[in-house]
């Protein structure tokens, strides 16, 4: 049997954070099949970026696929602590609830600062071997 290291075993989401209310059903259908798909090739970490849209609907999404597959982990890579900020009050519960039922989180940085977004998606990107992203 092939052992993955912790980074061989990770797929990481990213995508745009407006989604249409029309294209929802579609991308919880495609990111369903992708995960099962990783898992049958051994995969088992989940790293999303935690910002609203597709970031999102992927960490529901690797949430509710873990009750069937509790060899599933899901990892937050959160920029820094005031992401949510000025989010609206429904996105900040969702937030919330995500985090909190994550397997783990990881802070990246304490206070925001103009490039931390993406030095977050750099690191999602080194700690993964495989990207799934909608556009």
């Amino acid at each position: 049997m092939d052992f993955l290291t912790e980074d061989e075993s990770t797929v990481c989401f990213t995508g745009h954070r407006t989604i249409p209310e029309s294209d929802r059903s579609g991308i919880i259908i495609s990111l369903q099949q992708v995960m099962e798909d990783a898992f049958r090739m051994g995969f088992r970490r989940f790293l999303c970026g935690g910002a609203v849209g597709f970031d999102t609907i992927a960490a529901l999404e690797v949430l509710a696929f873990r009750e069937s597959h509790p060899s599933v982990r899901l990892i937050i890579a959160v920029p820094c602590r005031s992401q949510p900020l000025y989010w609206p009050l429904r996105d900040r519960e969702i937030y919330q609830s995500v985090l909190d039922r994550a397997n783990e989180v990881r802070i990246l940085f304490d206070h925001y600062y103009n490039g931390c977004m993406q030095a977050r998606n750099h690191y999602m990107v080194n700690h993964s071997s495989l990207c799934v992203c909608y556009m």
